[in-house]
């Protein structure tokens, strides 16, 4: 089965990145926080949010200060659904292979001295655990 965190739109990761930052929010706050780079309208932040509950992405409760208003919360953290958007970008363009990827990404980018040092203490460690 597809893991939920793969199934987030790109707006709707812009949403989420909003709602990790602050922990939990509400429909206004996103709104405020997207409204300079998206110019979307409350009624498009509504949707999205309810697209996300619908998923299992995020959750709501009822504001204390206003039992009007939702609160949303998210059920999975970023980490995870970097990890789900990872797996599906490294299948979808690389056949699962990570050495394919990691050739792509260093032949297509500049890494500086530092980047490098530490792309190869990780792969010494790696190499270490397996011959361990």
């Amino acid at each position: 089965m597809k893991n939920k965190a793969s199934l987030i739109s790109d707006s709707e990761w812009l949403v989420m990145k909003v709602i990790w930052e602050k922990k939990e929010a509400k429909s206004s706050e996103i709104a405020a926080k997207l409204s300079d780079s998206t110019k979307w309208s409350d009624k498009t932040i509504i949707t999205l949010l309810n697209r996300l509950v619908n998923k299992g992405i995020l959750a709501t409760k009822k504001n204390n200060n206003d039992k009007r208003a939702y609160v949303y919360y998210p059920l999975v953290t970023e980490q995870e659904c970097i990890e789900a958007e990872t797996d599906s970008f490294l299948k979808k363009c690389f056949n699962g292979a990570v050495k394919d990827l990691l050739l792509n990404v260093i032949d297509k980018r500049r890494l500086t001295k530092s980047d490098i040092e530490e792309l190869k203490s990780i792969l010494d460690t790696m190499e270490e655990e397996e011959n361990d």
